[in-house]
């Protein structure tokens, strides 16, 4: 490099990434030679460290473990410091790092909420580096706890899988959650509420296959702090799902049958069973394979005897699947069958036959209607003659009063007929009597 005039000069330079880590040593003469000066510098290498806590809020009284890494890997010491929040920094303990990782168990003497980090000063080799702050919650509450349990460690998809679970301190009308993590990661939240003992249930019917994880858990009160459960695993067994062709369904006997299936969803590699059946009860093994890569499996059937048979396709139950059986489709095994001809020969006859049949209905569809025709007369002159005798009967009731009113007026004439012969009787008596007293008189 050339001097100023004040015969000062600079001059600057990049290491690469592969530099080596040590001290550089750095020489500066002039060009027509004489005395020189020398300095030097380290390489290091960055690292970095963190700090976790093992949980994120305690009770006042319980203590909290503060852990975290160095990398690289590097046996020192590393200061823990804390402070309230919005406070300033404070030494809270400097623990000793081996092999990189460091741990402290710290049990605060007073509620509130705190802030932690960590740090490390570096060494020949190391930049050193301070850690993310981590928040702790030291709660003046009660601490509570919380249990669950599963109906089953394994079900079949479709299937329901029954949570039950205690709260602790046994509190009624409480809130808790219940989250079911989905193989892929995504959780479904179920809300229960407790009974008066504390305890609670949940009924759920998991949507895919695979491993299932749960917990519940519930927020807290303004006694308790909140808390949650264990995480529980279960088994959600897939279902398969084999459709099945057979062809042909009718054929002779010492000829070729192709049974073929599709098992949904395509899983690869799992054992299929050909099973055959005379009564549809008790089955044997016809064939076996594996499905391929497209979810397929086929098989060639010779029949040897003629009868009929039943053709289904089984995959035994796995770890991850339950067990699936295809429809069942029937096999008729002939000694003959008919040719096309004859076939047809017995289709004609059919037709034939049908034709006459049909002839047949229309006459008999006609005289149907003529009879109902007959029928509508008679019902009309049955109407006619209803109408008539019940005019008879309204006739012969008007003369039968007509009747009863002659007896009465004869009885009555009667009864004064004889009323007068008695009065005629009397004054004949009367008339007598006198005659003959006049008559005895005159003598």
């Amino acid at each position: 490099t050339t001097t100023d005039s004040s015969g000062k000069g600079s001059w600057q330079f990049k290491l690469g990434k592969d530099a080596r880590i040590g001290v550089y040593n750095v020489y500066v003469a002039p060009s027509s030679g004489g005395e020189y000066a020398q300095t030097s510098f380290r390489v290091k290498r960055s690292s970095t460290i963190t700090i976790s806590l093992s949980e994120s809020t305690i009770a006042l009284g319980d203590a909290v473990t503060i852990s975290g890494k160095i990398m690289p890997s590097v046996s020192t010491t590393v200061t823990i410091e804390y402070r309230e929040k919005g406070g300033s920094w404070d030494v809270l303990k400097t623990v000793t790092a081996v092999n990189g990782r460091y741990s402290y168990k710290w049990k605060p003497n007073k509620g509130g909420e705190y802030e932690l980090r960590a740090s490390w000063p570096g060494n020949d080799e190391c930049f050193g580096a301070v850690s993310s702050t981590v928040t702790l919650i030291v709660s003046t509450k009660r601490r509570s706890s919380i249990s669950i349990q599963l109906s089953e460690e394994q079900i079949d998809l479709g299937e329901n899988i029954t949570v039950t679970g205690s709260l602790n301190p046994a509190l009624a009308g409480v809130t808790v959650t219940i989250n079911y993590i989905k193989p892929n990661g995504d959780v479904v939240m179920r809300t229960v509420v407790t009974d008066s003992n504390g305890k609670f249930k949940n009924v759920f019917t998991p949507d895919v296959s695979g491993i299932w994880k749960v917990y519940a858990s519930w927020e807290g009160n303004a006694d308790y702090m909140g808390a949650k459960s264990g995480k529980l695993t279960f088994k959600v067994r897939g279902v398969l799902e084999i459709e099945i062709l057979v062809n042909p369904t009718v054929t002779r006997v010492n000829s070729i049958v192709f049974i073929y299936g599709e098992v949904t969803p395509e899983i690869e590699g799992l054992p299929a069973y050909f099973e055959i059946s005379t009564d549809g009860v008790s089955w044997n093994t016809l064939g076996f394979t594996y499905v391929n890569r497209n979810g397929s499996i086929s098989m060639l059937w010779t029949p040897s005897l003629e009868g009929s048979y039943y053709i289904r396709i089984r995959i035994p139950a796995t770890a991850n699947f339950t067990e699936a059986i295809s429809s069942v489709v029937m096999v008729n095994v002939r000694k003959h069958i008919k040719s096309i001809e004859e076939y047809e020969k017995e289709l004609n006859k059919t037709k034939t036959m049908l034709s006459e049949m049909e002839e047949q209905l229309n006459e008999y569809i006609s005289e149907l209607s003529n009879l109902n025709m007959t029928v509508a007369q008679l019902q009309e002159l049955l109407g006619n003659v209803t109408k008539a005798l019940n005019e008879a009967k309204a006739s012969l009731t008007e003369t039968q009063e007509k009747l009863m009113n002659a007896e009465e007026r004869i009885r009555s004439l009667t009864s004064m007929q004889y009323l007068w012969l008695l009065i005629g009787l009397i004054v004949g008596l009367i008339i007598g009597i006198i005659i003959s007293r006049f008559m005895s008189k005159r003598r």
